[in-house]
């Protein structure tokens, strides 16, 4: 934790490494509307924040899409 200069509110930091696990086409980044051959096996679903898509095997986190960021480098 840790407190954002000039202000009293705490700031979090989650970072997922996600080394040897599923890949980005599978969880964060499923490019929906790339053709069969580039995109993942699962399919895209919409979350609490318009134009941003997650594979439909995170429902949940959709929900909650709108309190955190994912960075794709």
């Amino acid at each position: 934790q840790a407190t954002v200069p000039g202000g009293d509110k705490d700031v979090n930091c989650i970072l997922l490494m996600l080394v040897g696990g599923p890949s980005h086409l599978d969880t964060f980044d499923p490019k929906p509307n790339a053709p069969a051959e580039m995109r993942g096996p699962f399919k895209a679903t919409p979350t609490k924040v318009p134009g941003t898509q997650i594979t439909d095997i995170f429902p949940e986190t959709a929900k909650h899409a709108d309190k955190f960021s994912v960075i794709r480098t």
